[in-house]
């Protein structure tokens, strides 16, 4: 049985004001030799080339 939740993320017209990624940022600080320093995280983000389909 195919799924029939709707468009992909892929299927849909670019639109760069909404997004279907939104990134999480964390900022933080930390002390380090009796110095603190400011640290970002981000989310991980995967980017693979588009499939070439070959007979």
């Amino acid at each position: 049985m195919a799924q029939t939740d709707g468009d992909n993320p892929e299927d849909r017209e670019v639109d760069m004001d909404t997004p279907t990624f939104e990134p999480m940022v964390k900022v933080g600080k930390v002390l380090l030799d009796h110095d603190s320093v400011q640290y970002v995280q981000v989310n991980n983000v995967y980017i693979y080339p588009q499939p070439v389909f070959k007979n």
